[in-house]
Order: C-alpha cells, then sequence, then structure tokens
C-alpha cells in the first residue's frame, strides 16, 4: 500500500465518530472502486461544530496541524490532509468562507465506498462534480468524465456548481511542520 492510501486510512480512522466526507480524487476513486491515478493530498470536510473534538483527536495522537481561514493543515507521513469546514442546517450545508453558496443536505448525505480495503464515507457524485466543473487542471478533466461515467446527474451538479477561482482567492495554505 503506497503511504497516500495509507494516510488515507489513518485519517479515517481518526475521524470515526465524526461527522466526515472524503472528497476530490480518492472519493472519486472510492465510487470507482480502484485507484485510477496518484494522489498527492487527502481532501475532507468535517463540521465547524466539530472542529473542536476534531483537534483534540489530532492533539491526542500526536498530530501537529494549522487552523488557517476554512481548513485545517496537517501531514501523515508526508501526505498534505486537508479538512475543509462546513457549516449546516436542516436543509442545507455551506463552506464557512463561501457562506452565500449552499448546498442540498441530500448532496452530503453521506455514502460508504471502499478503496484498497479502505472503507470511508464521500457525498454525492453530484456534489462531487458541482466542484469540478470550474476548476480547470488537467486532473480535474479526468475527474469530470469519471464522474459522467458513473452516471452523475449533471443538472444538478450544474445548478451548485461554484467558483473555485473565488474559493482559492479566499484560502492561503500554511506551511506545515511534519
Amino acid at each position: 500500500m503506497n503511504k497516500s492510501l495509507e494516510a488515507l486510512g489513518a485519517i479515517v480512522g481518526l475521524l470515526q465518530g465524526n461527522w466526515y466526507r472524503i472528497v476530490g480524487g480518492y472519493a472519486i476513486d472510492g465510487y470507482i472502486g480502484h485507484l485510477t491515478r496518484p494522489h498527492k493530498d487527502i481532501d475532507i470536510i468535517i463540521l465547524e461544530e466539530e472542529l473542536n473534538s476534531i483537534q483534540e483527536v489530532l492533539r491526542e495522537n500526536g498530530y501537529s496541524f494549522s487552523l488557517l481561514n476554512y481548513k485545517i493543515y496537517l501531514l501523515i507521513d508526508g501526505v498534505a490532509i486537508d479538512l475543509g469546514r462546513f457549516q449546516r442546517d436542516q436543509e442545507s450545508y455551506w463552506l464557512v468562507t463561501l457562506p452565500e453558496h449552499k448546498w442540498p443536505a441530500y448532496l452530503l448525505k453521506g455514502e460508504e465506498v471502499t478503496l484498497e480495503g479502505i472503507h470511508f464515507l464521500v457525498p454525492s457524485k453530484e456534489f462531487l462534480l458541482s466542484g469540478k466543473l470550474s476548476d480547470r487542471r488537467r486532473s480535474t478533466r479526468t475527474d469530470r468524465q469519471l464522474l459522467k461515467q458513473l452516471g452523475v446527474n449533471i443538472e444538478t451538479a450544474k445548478k451548485y456548481r461554484f467558483s473555485y477561482r473565488r474559493f482559492l482567492a479566499s484560502t492561503v495554505s500554511p506551511e506545515i511542520k511534519s
């Protein structure tokens, strides 16, 4: 098993009992059922209301991390882990730094997938595609094609699309000490 997959297993183990969803490339690979490409980081969303308990779990397990803007940043075996903070009400979820952009709760309900023996929760394929539609990176184009092959509802994803450019402008990645 590669370092990135080992880090995925470690962080999922730490997050048990908390609300989380693995997003990005690992979520798509989870839906596919196997690795489609190497991943340099692991993207996760967590609930703002669980921020303190998650930080405590990380400290208790000896992890150093940075809390900046909407994310917790940490390294596990040299693999970057980004935990984006979401808020919720009964009907919707929204990223802490983008309160005007809301996703309906059903898009983040969570589905369990398995990748290389690691079980984890992912949001809907439509949620994953909504974040990929405005992103111009090459790996994202591949991810969009994979999601479409999986039968994602493209109209729903388009309805909740948001600008990655604006999103990235609202964040800054810190230096993390391993």
